[in-house]
């Protein structure tokens, strides 16, 4: 088997297997980051991932790239391929000029929690983060999907303080829609009193927690673009005594 050796310093290294290597990205000016399925991570963990970072001559990010693809796949006699060493200074290619910090994941997949204190416009980068909200009111645009070119983008958002206009809202108001649905739940009695539906004909383009009749604390629901000005919605709002749908088409 095959194996991937990055060092650093004397008492910090890595090794992994070359069939664990999951590709790399150009992250920055000077930054190429390697990505391994994690070699500590627990086997009932789910997915994780180790990210090794190099730091590269500015606008080489190619070559170091197509060096480190080339002796990965290449055929060599020693099973252990040297990628980088901080100590002996050998690289693979000479535009690595040394290791960064090693990124190890060992618990299996996390989701990243931002809290919402002000209002914001989100990133398809941000994709997979649950937002909290941690204030009465803030509004937050999505990225428009206009383009399509952020399908398969998803944000999740819960309320975790007591609302009075916690919003979220498609950056295109006038062709940007929300479909599916939201589950009602009253809970003063603990009771579910149905749904409230988001279809096309409707075209909502907005979801707002107000309180007792648009959402309380607790209430929670996720958005995934899946098409052009499309965003698929799925959530349970909780609910006090008067209710109201939490949609709009602004």
């Amino acid at each position: 088997m095959k194996s991937v050796f990055i060092k650093t310093a004397n008492n910090d290294a890595y090794m992994n297997t070359v069939n664990n290597f999951r590709g790399a990205v150009h992250s920055a000016d000077t930054a190429v980051d390697l990505y391994f399925q994690a070699a500590a991570a627990s086997s009932t963990g789910g997915a994780a991932y180790d990210k090794i970072p190099l730091v590269v001559t500015t606008e080489k990010e190619q070559e170091v790239m197509a060096d480190i693809s080339g002796a990965l796949a290449g055929s060599h006699s020693n099973p252990m391929v040297v990628i980088a060493d901080d100590v002996a200074k050998s690289y693979v290619n000479g535009n690595i000029t040394s290791v960064g910090t090693f990124s190890l994941n060992s618990t299996g997949h996390t989701y990243n929690v931002e809290d919402v204190t002000a209002d914001d416009t989100l990133l398809a980068s941000e994709s997979g983060t649950i937002f909290v909200f941690q204030d009465a009111a803030a509004v937050l645009t999505l990225p428009d999907s206009g383009d399509g070119d952020i399908i398969g983008t998803t944000f999740t958002f819960i309320s975790n303080f007591a609302a009075t206009g916690q919003e979220v809202k498609c950056a295109d108001t006038g062709n940007e829609i929300m479909i599916g649905s939201v589950l009602g739940s009253d809970s003063g009695d603990d009771t579910t009193i149905g749904s409230f539906n988001a279809e096309v004909g409707d075209a909502f383009s907005s979801i707002e927690f107000t309180g007792a009749t648009e959402g309380e604390l607790g209430s929670r629901f996720t958005l995934t673009c899946y098409d052009t000005d499309r965003w698929l919605i799925d959530g349970t709002v909780l609910h006090d005594g008067s209710i109201a749908t939490p949609f709009a088409t602004s």
